[in-house]
Order: C-alpha cells, then structure tokens, then sequence
C-alpha cells in the first residue's frame, strides 16, 4: 500500500463499496468507520452525572475535571465531559479505518496527532464552519455490561422508562405532539 500523499491509499479507490450512498467522494483523506464518542464542557458535572445516570448510562470514570460515561454495550466510552465555565458541545470523536488514517489527515488539515493519556491517538481540526472535531484510533475499549436492574434491556420500554423517570423528578412537561 502506498501512502505518499492523503488521497493515494489504493484501498480508498475502489469504488462505491456496496451498501454505502453513492454520492460519497471517491478518493477520501481517510475512511471514517464511525462515531468514537461525543465531548461536551458542563458548568456541574453533579448534575451531568445524575442526568446521565438517570438517563441509563454508567460511570466509567470520574474526577473533580472529567466524567466519563459509558453504555451496556462494550467499546469506548460514548461521552466524555469536561467542567469548564461555558457549556457546548467540544466536539464529535470519529473512529478512523487505521492508525496511518490519522497521519494522513493531521497532514491533509495541519494538524498533529497526540497520544491519549488511556491508549490510542486522535487529531483535532476544524470543520469549515469552525467546529472542533476529533478523529481517533486505537483508543481504550471496555467490556460489556448487563443493563441497570429495573429498566427492561432490549425492549422500547428501556428509553421511555428513563425519560419517564426524568420527567416526574425534574418536573419537566410533555412535549407537545406526543412522546
């Protein structure tokens, strides 16, 4: 395979692969395989932590700085959120194809690539509206989980019990139109 520059991988020039839309771009800086986690800043992460938890996700880590959620499902953690004085969404984190993807598009953006203090590496760049976003790979991958006692895995029962649950003890109302 050769690598001299972002859009020569000869893997990328294949073609549409079945199933994938056919407007994609024929020759991309890298293959995204999909979304590694979501980064978010909160002024409480008490109060992140408790809507999380409600919300039928689990703790994976915690420090006075950072909480680290994680679903039933095994893999990366699905959220990672820093405290900080602004809330908003840091950035979306895409799971590249292979580690030479994050060479190849900290080249294509001028970005560089860092290690991650729990394993892998990622790039930060920006989209053109000024977004932060992330792609990483090779980052720490945790076991399955059983789902919490008393919300039904599997079943549409699952997300409406949690939302139910939020709703009474928040005393959030009804959106208008169903749910």
């Amino acid at each position: 395979m050769t690598t001299d520059g972002p859009r020569t991988d000869p893997r990328l020039d294949v073609g549409t692969p079945r199933g994938e839309h056919p407007g994609r771009v024929r020759t991309p800086v890298i293959k995204v395989v999909g979304l590694a986690w979501l980064e978010f800043v909160k002024r409480d992460l008490d109060r992140a932590q408790a809507f999380a938890v409600d919300f039928g996700l689990t703790v994976a880590e915690r420090t006075p700085e950072l909480l680290r959620l994680r679903g039933a499902r095994g893999g990366t953690d699905c959220v990672i959120i820093r405290q900080g004085p602004v809330p908003r969404v840091a950035a979306p984190v895409f799971q590249a194809a292979a580690y030479g993807d994050l060479d190849r598009f900290a080249a294509a953006t001028g970005a560089i690539v860092v290690d991650m203090a729990d394993g892998g590496r990622v790039v930060t760049a920006r989209t053109p509206s000024g977004m932060p976003v992330r792609v990483a790979y090779g980052a720490r991958r945790r076991q399955r989980v059983s789902a919490p006692l008393g919300v039904p895995s599997g079943s549409a029962a699952g997300p409406r019990y949690a939302v139910e649950r939020l709703r009474r003890r928040r005393g959030w109302s009804r959106p208008r139109g169903g749910a």
